[in-house]
């Protein structure tokens, strides 16, 4: 999920169509749209490494979708608030999915079965194979 999202985001800067009857472009602040690619990029990294079984990244993971989440979340909070002029007001649609993503960030890499699964992967965790030893 944070791989596909992380992408959508990203690909919602594109232009919207070509043509004499497309929208006009909207203008996003470049500083914002290189923000967001990083972040984007960050959480798609992350999440790839921590899934093949990396116990410390995830907590990179986590943390890049908790920060890339939660500005989304604070942009659609502040845009309801306050909504600058000609700006749409912020979408409450928007501002539930990114509260869900990151509850769904929480659980995934702190609940009982990331444990169980990342210290299966970690070797200071495994057992001795037993067979080497002496059987009396």
């Amino acid at each position: 999920m944070n791989i596909l999202t992380a992408a959508l985001a990203v690909a919602s800067y594109a232009p919207k169509g070509k043509g004499p009857d497309a929208p006009p472009p909207v203008h996003y602040n470049p500083m914002v749209m290189g923000v967001t690619g990083l972040l984007a990029l960050a959480v798609v990294v992350c999440t790839i490494v921590a899934l093949v079984g990396r116990p410390r990244w995830r907590w990179y993971a986590l943390g890049s979708a908790c920060v890339f989440f939660g500005l989304r979340v604070l942009d659609q909070v502040v845009s309801m608030i306050s909504p600058a002029p000609g700006v749409t007001l912020g979408d409450p649609m928007a501002l539930g999915v990114a509260v869900v993503m990151i509850g769904m960030n929480l659980w995934v890499f702190l609940g009982m079965p990331a444990d169980d699964f990342y210290e299966s992967r970690d070797p200071r965790f495994r057992l001795p194979d037993d067979s080497a030893l002496p059987h009396n």
